[in-house]
């Protein structure tokens, strides 16, 4: 079974489908539109490097949270003003 292989540059997200399959949405090399695919479809390392990527995130994410708590109330509704 010869499959088509592209290039995958990055994966930006990752979402649980109500039937239990984990999909990727991928940003490819080249000139293709980003698109969700199983997890099938992708090979390891790729989906290891988000998942790392995640975690480090989260940890900063976590590290960003603390920062922002010492700083005055009013600098963290920035960025959160609804347009009318």
């Amino acid at each position: 079974n010869m499959q088509q292989q592209y290039p995958v540059q990055s994966i930006l997200h990752s979402k649980l489908e109500t039937n239990g399959q984990q999909k990727y949405l991928i940003r490819w090399m080249g000139d293709h539109k980003d698109s969700w695919q199983p997890k099938g479809n992708i090979t390891s390392d790729v989906i290891e490097e988000f998942d790392k990527r995640k975690v480090l995130e989260k940890a900063n994410e976590h590290l960003a949270k603390v920062s922002v708590s010492i700083l005055p109330s009013c600098v963290t509704h920035i960025g959160f003003i609804s347009s009318w």
